[in-house]
């Protein structure tokens, strides 16, 4: 019986290729806006002063559904 000769393999590239697998890409430029959203989504507004812009949901909605985490 011969032993079957496994494919050299560029280890370098092929550890890079597993990094890159495991990268994820989130648009944090979509926050750099979320003062002057703020400032316009309570602006005359009476009582509880504040409220979350919808920038700032989207951006943890997306992060909830890319690392599975729970609502709380």
């Amino acid at each position: 019986m011969t032993k079957e000769e496994k494919p050299d393999r560029d280890w370098k590239e092929y550890n890079e290729h597993l990094v890159q697998r495991g990268e994820i890409l989130l648009d944090v430029e979509s926050l750099q806006g979320w003062q002057e959203e703020l400032f316009e989504m309570n602006l005359g507004k009476n009582g509880r002063p504040f409220r979350y812009p919808h920038s700032l949901i989207l951006f943890l909605g997306t992060l909830r559904v890319v690392f599975g985490l729970p609502y709380r």
